[in-house]
């Protein structure tokens, strides 16, 4: 979920605000110069085919029907289901997740109106989630290749009532690769098979393995491209951060979203994971967080065929102890990391909506989503 990272929306009418401010105090313009105010920022363009997704999480209330129920009312179509490989397979060859989200989610989510995108996780970010007694052999080994697929068709086989937007075999898997780059032409072809036989099984579900926006705006696409070459879609994580994990501008994801395009001619591109955000003591607020997500979606309508999918993390901002949980995950001490796992959540941890969820309505309202 970690990302180190024209005009929005608001952008453009802070600036006809401040024009017609001065128009006024100058008694109309009346006499010399005209100054032409810019135009009006451009109408949402239509959903079409495209799906919007939230990462649905618990607050404070621990009412997690109340969750899904605010998230519909968002239009929300699609929230993520993640399940880790080490979680499933407990001894080589024995399935018994405790608890099993897998059955626990078809239970849930068919009543809701929500499908799923599944997370399966083989690496997690900075993590083999592999179990301990396959990981001293290489990815590519046919004993490793034949465990996954089994833990993968257990945990899709529990789940025969849900309808998938899309399966991740792997996130961010990037950055781990970059750590240990001798694994990466095993897993390339481990990944590979995985997809090869989840199209055999679900031939309408497309299969993808997420990374990270990093390299991708570092201008460096090596990687992206090749884990994804034979892929149904790329499916990338984006949250726009600097070297110190603070918010970049606002109105950056304009660039961003036009380089990611790029990088993938002709490849259907899934945002898995978007997010911002709001922290005050790192480059950011609630309403910088609300100016990003609009001009998110403006951005997005300028690439409806290519970005088929957008999934907002989170609905709400995590608890403490997840946060210094997740720093310890992810061996990041950065005040500004954890300031960011803070403050991603589009309500805080109360459930009290900040003006991006406000603004996300809005975005998804006016689109027809």
């Amino acid at each position: 979920m970690i990302d180190g990272k024209k005009y929005g929306i608001t952008s453009t009418l802070v600036v006809l605000a401040l024009v017609t401010s001065f128009l006024v105090s100058c008694g109309g313009g009346g006499g010399g110069t005209t100054i032409t105010p810019p135009p009006p920022p451009p109408a949402p363009l239509p959903a079409g085919a495209r799906q919007i997704g939230l990462s649905i999480n618990d607050s404070a209330r621990m009412d997690f029907n109340a969750e899904v129920n605010e998230a519909r009312s968002a239009n929300i179509q699609f929230t993520e289901l993640t399940i880790a490989w080490d979680d499933v397979e407990t001894a080589p060859g024995v399935f018994a997740p405790n608890p099993d989200f897998a059955a626990i989610a078809n239970g849930f989510y068919p009543g809701t109106g929500l499908k799923l995108s599944l997370s399966f996780l083989t690496i997690d970010t900075v993590a083999d989630r592999r179990p301990s007694f396959y990981q001293a052999l290489p990815w590519d080994d046919p004993s490793v290749i034949d465990a996954a697929w089994n833990a993968l068709s257990f945990t899709l086989d529990a789940m025969p009532s849900i309808q998938f937007v899309d399966i991740s075999i792997g996130n961010e898997v990037n950055v781990y690769l970059k750590a240990n780059p001798a694994q990466e032409d095993g897993y390339v072809a481990f990944v590979e098979t995985l997809q090869s036989r989840l199209t055999t099984r679900m031939p309408n579900t497309p299969v993808g393995v997420k990374i990270t926006a990093d390299d991708i705006r570092n201008g460096d696409l090596r990687f992206a491209q090749r884990i994804s070459a034979n892929m149904d879609i790329a499916m990338i994580t984006y949250y726009p951060l600097d070297a110190q994990a603070a918010a970049q501008p606002a109105s950056i994801v304009f660039s961003d979203f036009n380089a990611i395009v790029a990088a993938h001619p002709g490849k259907p591109i899934h945002m898995a994971e978007i997010g911002y955000p709001a922290s005050t003591q790192c480059n950011s607020s609630e309403a910088q967080q609300a100016e990003f997500l609009i001009n998110a979606f403006v951005a997005w309508d300028q690439h409806p065929n290519e970005i088929t999918t957008m999934t907002w993390v989170w609905q709400n901002d995590i608890s403490p102890a997840d946060v210094t949980a997740l720093v310890n995950y992810y061996g990041i001490s950065q005040i500004c990391f954890a300031e960011y796992l803070a403050t991603l959540g589009l309500h805080d941890y109360n459930a009290i909506a900040k003006p991006a969820w406000g603004a996300l309505v809005s975005a998804t309202a006016t689109r027809g989503f």
